[in-house]
């Protein structure tokens, strides 16, 4: 994974390292207005009376959870859109890696998805620790959160996500230091980004950095974006299944 062994995709200089970091700082500022003004709207509509239950219970409901992460990451990959393309007068497919791999067939990378998550839930269970991790459980509850969770987990996330980690930024930063720094990086990145839904539970955040080291691996082993979508879908989906399960059947 070195710089001469895996080149930048494109020559394409657009869009720039700052303007990279201006759509990286835009995402946390979405992700987070949106989850304060959802709060904020759940909490008048509780002191209005017109929905019921203790305030910590409805902003935890996976529907408001998921609904707003949802949200957001629609607008984000809008945003990236517009930016990267400059409203449709630039090509986009090309400066963020959607283009076809040049390595293993796509079939392959859900099935190492599924080794590693494997692998992952052995290793937590031999460490003794919850397979889902205590803060996600609330979110799961009931059959409208349930759905709402898995659009916004399973479709919005792993695409929003990979657009602007191994996409956007990947391609600025591989400009300036080789393709194994970028990946380290971002990845380091990708586990600090994830402290506003974990908090400071430092085994999930390993492994997410772990999981971010992986993805940044299959794009600059790769050259594109899709291996990378297709095994954090497929990690997002086998996780979010067993939290269904756990949650409301076991």
């Amino acid at each position: 994974m070195s710089s001469t062994c895996c080149p930048p995709l494109t020559t394409n200089r657009w869009p720039g390292l700052l303007v990279a970091l201006g759509l990286l700082v835009a995402f946390v500022a979405l992700q987070t207005g949106i989850a304060l003004l959802v709060i904020v709207v759940v909490l008048l509509l509780n002191a209005a009376g017109v929905v019921h239950g203790s305030p910590l219970a409805l902003v935890e409901n996976g529907a408001v959870v998921g609904g707003a992460s949802a949200v957001s990451g629609v607008l984000m990959i809008g945003l990236m859109w517009l930016v990267v393309s400059r409203v449709g007068t630039r090509p986009f497919r090309a400066p963020v890696a959607l283009v076809p791999s040049r390595t293993w067939p796509l079939w392959t990378f859900p099935l190492l998805a599924v080794v590693y998550v494997l692998l992952s839930d052995g290793l937590t269970l031999v460490l003794n620790r919850p397979i889902v991790p205590e803060v996600l459980l609330p979110y799961f509850q009931g059959p409208v959160a349930v759905a709402v969770m898995m659009v916004a987990t399973v479709v919005v996330a792993p695409l929003a996500e990979e657009l602007l980690f191994r996409g956007v930024l990947f391609n600025a930063l591989e400009r300036f230091v080789p393709a194994w720094l970028t990946a380290v990086i971002l990845a380091l990145a990708f586990g600090v980004l994830h402290v506003m839904t974990y908090g400071t539970d430092w085994y999930v955040i390993m492994q997410t950095i772990l999981a971010g080291l992986i993805l940044g691996s299959l794009r600059a082993w790769t050259g594109s974006l899709w291996p990378g979508i297709l095994f954090h879908l497929t990690n997002n989906l086998y996780a979010t299944i067993q939290a269904i399960v756990l949650v409301n059947i076991l």
